[in-house]
């Protein structure tokens, strides 16, 4: 009898650190990698949540991410994530969060970086990943911090909809991310903060 299939949500912080060279910019996973990745993911229906990098070193990183982000067995099922967060101040991009009933002004984390026109553009979504408790006492910022969230709302839309497949539930997290209409917010935040009550269907 043929043993069933494995859906996975994979999470990745940086770096890929066996074939990573963070130091140049132009810097592609290697095509025997990438079609590796590409048939794994295809084969166990699985998603791929990358954290972004932190420190403001994404254009060092462009060449690493944008080639996971424009392979085509890769592409719809990968999830970048940048690290977002609410401010006290007064700042120019505010987003209505439903389950508040109110907009927040929104910014990057000090630790995130995304340019905006960058090839892996299309896959980015925004988490909270600022101050977030992971151990008693224990608090952490960045990216890292944010991916895990994404890839939970993954695991529980399968979880909710085991009738959707990998590609779906993909575009399902980018389709109901919040935005905010200002010029060039995909530029800062990709598709926008995630929003797991829409995702889930939980708003209706």
């Amino acid at each position: 009898m043929e043993a069933a299939k494995t859906s996975n949500v994979i999470n990745m912080s940086m770096n890929f650190p066996f074939i990573c060279s963070p130091t140049d910019p132009n810097f592609a996973v290697p095509d025997k990698v990438l079609l590796q990745i590409g048939n794994a993911l295809a084969e166990n229906d699985s998603i791929l949540v990358v954290a972004a990098t932190n420190s403001r070193r994404a254009q060092e990183y462009n060449g690493y991410l944008s080639s996971l982000a424009q392979h085509k067995d890769i592409k719809d099922r990968l999830l970048i994530v940048i690290n977002g967060e609410i401010s006290e101040k007064d700042e120019p991009v505010k987003i209505f969060f439903p389950a508040q009933q109110k907009p927040y002004s929104v910014i990057l984390n000090e630790s995130s970086n995304f340019p905006g026109g960058l090839p892996w553009q299309e896959c980015t979504v925004t988490a909270i990943g600022t101050n977030i408790h992971y151990e008693e006492k224990c608090f952490g910022t960045g990216t890292s911090f944010s991916a895990p969230l994404v890839t939970s709302l993954c695991a529980l839309k399968r979880e909710k909809n085991p009738e959707l497949n990998g590609v779906e539930i993909v575009k399902s997290i980018k389709e109901n991310c919040l935005k905010a209409n200002v010029e060039n917010f995909n530029a800062l935040f990709g598709h926008g903060f995630i929003n797991a009550a829409a995702t889930l269907g939980l708003n209706n």
